[in-house]
């Protein structure tokens, strides 16, 4: 059975939504130096009832946000709608939301049958285009219900490992992007030592920070 240190499930559980098997086996091997596999993630993601979200099928149970209102419209998706008399009593319609009950993010139905998306991730899309691969969104204050650009963050799978790791997040918005700042100037630093290019003291990596905030 593979082992999974304590860094790699953490890195998971604040990464796997919206990355699929294959892309967050990829992403821990490039990180940790490991060699999962898409099984492997597969297994895991299973074992630990993690859903990325990406097929649109979720547990049981979600209960919409604004039950029994339609909620904000996500442009073109009225594409596939299904025609007046042939709707199933339990259909939800494009626009609705849910909360997903383990992870505590609100859903929104972007397209029929049954297409799912992060509302926060619709959002940031529609304003700043697609989030890059290896990428994410992490929101400022903590809190996944306030969905408002101002709280949304892009931030690499790497600083968001180094920003856990080095318990950098803060239910304060400008203390998170500072926090943000000095996973930055961190893996820099790293990077340099990797490649031979030493900073000469923690004085001198202290100052860059500072500089950079």
């Amino acid at each position: 059975m593979k082992k999974y240190s304590a860094e790699v499930q953490a890195f998971i559980k604040h990464n796997y939504i919206g990355t699929g098997h294959k892309e967050m086996a990829d992403l821990l091997n490039k990180t940790f130096g490991m060699n999962y596999t898409k099984s492997q993630i597969k297994s895991y993601y299973g074992n630990h009832k993690m859903n990325s979200g990406l097929n649109g099928r979720f547990p049981k149970g979600h209960i919409p946000a604004n039950k029994g209102k339609k909620g904000f419209h996500v442009p073109g998706s009225e594409k596939g709608w299904f025609k007046e008399g042939h709707m199933p009593i339990n259909h939800k319609p494009v626009g609705s939301e849910r909360i997903d009950s383990k992870d505590g993010y609100t859903l929104v139905k972007v397209a029929e049958p049954n297409k799912w998306m992060l509302k926060h991730r619709v959002i940031w899309e529609e304003k700043n285009g697609s989030v890059p691969k290896g990428y994410i969104l992490t929101f400022l204050d903590g809190d996944k219900s306030n969905i408002t650009l101002d709280n949304l963050a892009l931030i690499s799978m790497a600083e968001s490992l180094e920003i856990t790791r080095s318990k950098l997040r803060s239910s304060n918005p400008e203390f998170t992007k500072t926090g943000i700042l000095i996973a930055k100037v961190k893996l820099t630093r790293n990077k340099k030592k990797r490649n031979g290019q030493y900073l000469t003291t923690d004085k001198e990596f202290k100052n860059n920070a500072t500089d950079k905030i």
